[in-house]
């Protein structure tokens, strides 16, 4: 798809997948593989949002305080449960930190 994109608009973001909480442990080499291939792959465009979830930056952006289990999710290199509708896709306070980091980075490639 990025080779398809005009080269007058290449304004690419590639983001992590997050970790799955229904896998457990065992996806998280899986899941890391995947992460590490893609950003291998798309160096330029990596934007390693699940990682950005876990921070207090986060939190700050979306107007929550992490709870003890948002703690304990983060400690387990999950995304805080804070931030998830189920055991990986983002509810509104994930989204709108998302946002947040979109905004952030298109500023920094001047593109906003």
């Amino acid at each position: 798809m990025i080779d398809y994109a005009s080269p007058d608009v290449k304004r690419i973001l590639v983001f992590e997948v997050p970790p799955s909480t229904a896998d457990g442990t065992n996806g998280k080499p899986l899941t890391k593989a995947i992460n590490d291939a893609v950003k291998a792959a798309f160096p330029a465009y990596w934007l390693p949002i699940a990682t950005f979830l876990r921070t207090q930056e986060a939190a700050t952006a979306a107007g929550i305080t992490f709870t003890a289990q948002d703690q304990t999710d983060i400690a387990n290199g999950d995304t805080p449960t804070s931030f998830r509708l189920d055991s990986v896709h983002i509810n509104a306070a994930g989204c709108k930190a998302v946002a947040f980091r979109v905004n952030q980075e298109a500023q920094k490639r001047g593109w906003l």
